[in-house]
């Protein structure tokens, strides 16, 4: 990553991630999160209004951009500028959903 916070990379700005870099970085997102939204439903025979799909896929996105920040603060504190695989574990630590989906798979195993 470079010397920016997760959320300024994520937000962009001209030099780096341009407004429409970002633009469909979001639209990705929402698409995304559209398509999951749809399976579901499918699966579950219920629907999504798309204002729910929008603030779910600004709630992952606004996430997203809290991972990168993290994940760079955690580098940065291991005095590294590139981001590596014991930051994700850490991470992931920090998230009590991973961690009790991680320990329920593992007692499934």
């Amino acid at each position: 990553m470079s010397g920016r916070s997760g959320q300024e990379w994520l937000a962009g700005d001209q030099t780096d991630l341009g407004e429409d870099s970002k633009y469909r970085l979001r639209a990705a997102v929402h698409y995304t999160v559209g398509c999951l939204c749809e399976e579901v439903g499918v699966d579950k025979g219920t629907e999504f209004s798309k204002q729910t799909i929008a603030a779910l896929a600004e709630t992952t996105f606004r996430q997203c951009e809290n991972f990168a920040t993290d994940l760079e603060l955690f580098a940065k504190h291991g005095k590294r500028t590139t981001v590596n695989t014991d930051d994700v574990k850490l991470l992931a630590r920090r998230s009590k959903a991973l961690v009790k989906l991680h320990f329920f798979r593992s007692c499934l195993s």
